[in-house]
Formats: C-alpha cells, structure tokens, sequence
C-alpha cells in the first residue's frame, strides 16, 4: 500500500470515528442526567476514537485521548479554555480522584 492510500485510509478511519462521537453526543444529555451516564458517554467516545487509530505507544495514546477528549468537548459543551482544561490523560492518579469528586459533589448539588 503506497504512502497516499495509507494517509487516505486514516483520514476515513477519522471521519468515520468523528461520525460515531457525533452520535454518541446526541444521546449525551439524556445520558448526562447522571454521573454515570455522562461517564459512560465519555468513555464509549473515547474508545471510539482509540479503536480508529489502532495500537499505540504511551505517548501517542496520551495525545490521542486529549484530543479525544477535547474533540467530545467542543461537540458537547463548546471550546474548552486550554489555560485551564486539563485533558484526562494528563492528570495523576489524585487529580483523577478530585476531579471524580468534584463532579460527584456537582451532581448531587443538581439533584438537590
């Protein structure tokens, strides 16, 4: 397979992973009436994008998933600030934990 055919391959493999983030956004806020939907939602997208681009080193699986994450945003919500925004895939462990907590403790405000 030449090198042109191969770049035309991924664009449609991106197309096609960009189609099913569009889907899997449209359910999203029938989903997002609970942490767990919205989780869900967030993670089928990120492993639709993930399963398009194939097998990765660390590295380009922590680029992959930012601009995954950062794609489902700007579907969702709009353009995040980058100033702020911290992709997933960059944060430790703890910051993992907080920010699960920090929505947890959002939901339970909304329910309220």
């Amino acid at each position: 397979m030449s090198a042109d055919d191969s770049r035309r391959l991924g664009a449609t493999a991106a197309l096609l992973a960009m189609l099913k983030l569009e889907r899997i956004a449209e359910k999203l806020p029938a989903e997002s009436e609970t942490l767990e939907g919205d989780q869900n939602c967030k993670a089928e997208a990120l492993k639709a994008i993930t399963d398009a681009v194939g097998p990765l080193q660390p590295f380009q699986s922590g680029f992959v998933e930012a601009m995954a994450e950062y794609l489902m945003l700007n579907i969702t919500a709009g353009l995040p600030n980058l100033l702020v925004w911290l992709p997933k895939a960059a944060m430790s462990n703890s910051q993992l934990e907080q920010a699960r907590k920090n929505l947890e403790e959002l939901y339970a405000e909304e329910i309220a």
